[in-house]
Order: structure tokens, then sequence, then C-alpha cells
């Protein structure tokens, strides 16, 4: 019934994952499914706030799966799914029966969605109020979701800083501004600081008034305040707004400008595909692309991401390294297959480490001729046709839908990220695979072609 069809094949499907997956993920169509949208998008923006109070989980540095912003994505991605309307007569119960991947809890959430337009971990979230767990406990470290959020999305502003800055008393954009004027003020001496100060705007930096941090944290000036994020703080509100079709264009032409120039004897081939929010029709608050060229063989890539970087921040149009947000990989691409195989076969850290984008790429901040700054991610893959389909699969998402494909690989004993898709083969020795043709071409044999095919050596795929 949530499908809304159901065809022959669909029988041979043994797991929720495979038969989401089947579903079509249409803004107009669940539009128009009376209040599925906006359930939809509630359950989206508790799953938001789950990511941005995150940072205290675990150790600094190690991947941990956030499994509550998790069970609110997937929530959100199956109600979008639907293929009726969610009504308010239908009990938790009901919901639970007709929504995959939806339990007892997230059931109760949704029908408060349904019925009322809200519900209580939504409320306590948009109060900066802590919520409960499904036995009704106050979760700790949870207070602040919503002032979290805004702070995150801050570039160089992860959910670490947020909580620091939320715990020391800040609650918004404009009192760590002020703040941040306040605590370079005290040292005058130091370059750095003085530079960084000169950055923040004129009125921030001329009053203190309104502040709402008590005294005691004024007079420890214990803000983590990092060049990063002193530049966000500056331009929050140019990175903050949806980037206009103006300014997209401006970026692709400079780029490709830059890309021509930085390789003498190239005059073709360059592609630079749009992926992200904007592949997919969304509203834009930055711009990404992968970059290859169809022409040129991959050693047109060694050094090209420098070349790039050190163009683009001498002309002025990408913030450099030393002024904000902006980060540069190079070179994790190198041998990154076979270590990865190597892992995925000892079983070692299977799926966290090696869902991470080892492209060479510049994550940044474009600064446009009008004296815009937008945030704009490029992604250089190398010409081969595989790691294209990948890498622009993998970066045109959504998160959530690449999740479901992920883990469905999992389940028929493959690997899927943005670079390959692997499956784990029987390679048999030398010595074995002589062994099993006599054992196949003795006389008396009984062997069945499937067997006969296993005992055969297999190359790993990828």
């Amino acid at each position: 019934m949530w499908l809304g069809r159901w065809e022959p094949g669909f029988d041979k499907i043994t797991t929720q994952v495979e038969f989401v997956l089947q579903a079509k993920y249409s803004v107009a169509e669940s539009s128009l499914r009376g209040s599925n949208e906006l359930v939809r998008n509630a359950l989206k923006e508790l799953s938001s706030y789950e990511e941005a109070i995150g940072g205290s989980k675990g150790d600094p540095g190690v991947s941990n799966l956030n499994h509550e912003a998790l069970t609110y994505a997937h929530a959100a991605a199956v109600v979008r799914g639907c293929s009726f309307p969610l009504k308010p007569s239908m009990s938790p119960a009901q919901l639970q029966r007709l929504l995959p991947f939806v339990g007892h809890f997230m059931a109760r959430i949704i029908h408060q969605l349904i019925t009322t337009g809200t519900c209580e971990q939504l409320q306590c979230f948009r109060q900066d109020l802590p919520v409960t767990n499904s036995r009704g406990d106050l979760r700790p470290n949870t207070a602040g979701g919503a002032t979290r959020a805004l702070f995150t999305k801050l570039p160089g502003v992860g959910p670490i800083m947020a909580e620091k800055w939320f715990k020391v008393g800040f609650r918004s954009i404009e009192s760590l501004l002020e703040a941040a004027a306040a605590d370079l003020a005290a040292a005058p001496a130091a370059p750095a600081a003085a530079a960084a100060r000169s950055q923040i705007p004129y009125l921030a930096r001329s009053s203190s008034s309104g502040s709402r941090l008590s005294k005691s944290c004024q007079q420890d000036s214990i803000l983590p305040l990092s060049r990063e994020a002193i530049y966000s703080l500056n331009y929050h509100k140019d990175l903050f707004e949806s980037m206009p079709d103006d300014d997209v264009t401006e970026m692709r032409t400079e780029v490709l400008q830059t890309l021509t120039a930085v390789t003498p004897g190239v005059t073709d081939g360059w592609i630079m595909q749009t992926v992200g929010g904007a592949a997919r029709g969304g509203a834009v608050h930055d711009a990404d692309w992968v970059i290859t060229n169809n022409k040129c063989d991959t050693k047109l890539l060694d050094g090209l991401v420098t070349r790039v970087y050190d163009n683009m921040t001498r002309s002025g149009r990408l913030v450099s390294q030393d002024e904000g947000f902006c980060r540069v990989q190079v070179g994790k691409l190198v041998g990154y297959k076979e270590k990865a195989r190597k892992d995925l076969l000892e079983k070692t850290d299977r799926g966290n480490r090696h869902q991470l984008d080892h492209y060479d790429h510049i994550w940044g901040i474009y600064v446009t001729k009008a004296g815009k700054r937008r945030r704009m991610d490029l992604i250089f893959v190398p010409p081969d046709c595989h790691s294209w389909v990948f890498a622009y699969i993998g970066w045109t998402g959504n998160k959530q839908y690449l999740r479901f494909m992920r883990t469905h690989a999992g389940n028929c004993g493959m690997f899927l990220n943005s670079h390959f898709l692997m499956r784990e083969v029987l390679l048999k020795t030398p010595a074995a695979a002589a062994a099993a043709a006599a054992a196949i071409s003795a006389p008396g044999s009984r062997l069945t072609q499937q067997q006969q095919q296993q005992t055969l050596p297999v190359d790993p795929e990828a």
C-alpha cells in the first residue's frame, strides 16, 4: 500500500531498503497528498537539529553514526515516497504498520505532526530546550538545538564548536560578532588578532551593548574563535542567502577560464557538471561541480588543484586558507582503491572511513565581481568513465537515497561509495585452481556447473 503499485518482481524483495528504493520521491507529488510534505519537512528539520547537536558524541576525529538524525531522515524519506495522504484518523499503530522504517516512537511523532502540525521534540528544539528520548527521559547535551543548528550553517563551524558557543552563552550571530570584537580587542599586540579584528563589521566592533553574555563569561574571554569562524561571521548574510543564477553562471565561467589558464596546451575537453542540490532542482545555497577532462589522461590532474587554487586566490576570486574557510585536498586518491579493497576484505572499519571522498577537491568561498561571498565546491575526478559515474551519483544525491543504495549494496555482499562498486569474490591460488581443474576433468566427477564456476580463479572486481 505504501508504494501504491505492485509488480511481479517485487515478490522477490526480502529487505525494506530494497523495497523503498522502488518508490518515487517527488516533491510535487508529495505536496498534493494532504499534509505529507509538511510532515516530511518537519522530520527533516528534526534531523537537522540532531545533526547540529551530534558533535557531543564520541571522541574528536572519530566517525560516529548519528542514529537519531538517521532515524528522522529515514522517516522523512518514506513520508515523501508514500503513495497516499497521511490522515489524522490514522493511529500511531496504523502508521507503524504502513510506513517502512517507522517504529513505535517515530509513529507517535508522525501522528502528532499530522494532527497538530508540530510535536514535543520539534517545539523543544525550536525553543533551545533539551528533548526527551522514547522513554520520556531527558537526553543530555540536547539543549540549544535551534541555535546550534544556526551556528553550524557558518562555513568552518561544526557541531563541537557550536556546542561550545552555546554553553558559553551565545544565542545569536550578532552576539558572536560583538564578543569576537571584544575578544580580539583584548589582544591588540597580536598581528593575527588585529587582522582578524579588521574583518569584523564596524557596528559590531564599536559597541558591546546588548550582549546576552553574563559578566563572568565576558571577563573570562573563552570564546573559541578561529580565523574561519571570524570570516564566516562577517559574511554570514551572503553565505546564508539563496544563490542567484547570475552568481552561479559567473562562478562556472571563472572556473572554466582558470582551468584553461593553468593547463597550457589543453584548449577543450573540460566537463564541469553541476551536482548537489542544484542538480536536483532544490534551493541553492552553495554551488557544487564535478570536473574532469575527457580528452586527456589522468596525469592532467597531477598538481591541477594546487594550480587552480593559486590562480583563483591571486585573482581574488577564491578566499585563501589564510583568510577564511577553504579546504584543499590533494593526493589522497593515490593507492586508495587497493587500500579500500584490503580494508573491506579484512573487515577493517567497513563503511565509515570509506564513505569519505578521496578525490582532489577545493571546498571554499568564492568572491563574486559584485563582492558577494558564495560557497563553492570543486571536485576533480579522473577521466575514466567508472570514476565519473560514481562521483556524479555520489555528489548528486540526495544523501538519504544514497544511504538506501549503499545499504542495499551491502545486503547484496557489495560495497558502494563515490569511487566504485566492489563485490567480494573467491580468489583461488594457482595450485588450488589446478587441483580444481583436475577434479572437474577427472572420470566420474559430478560437480555441478555452479560448483565448477566457483572453483575457477576469479579476479576481484571493482
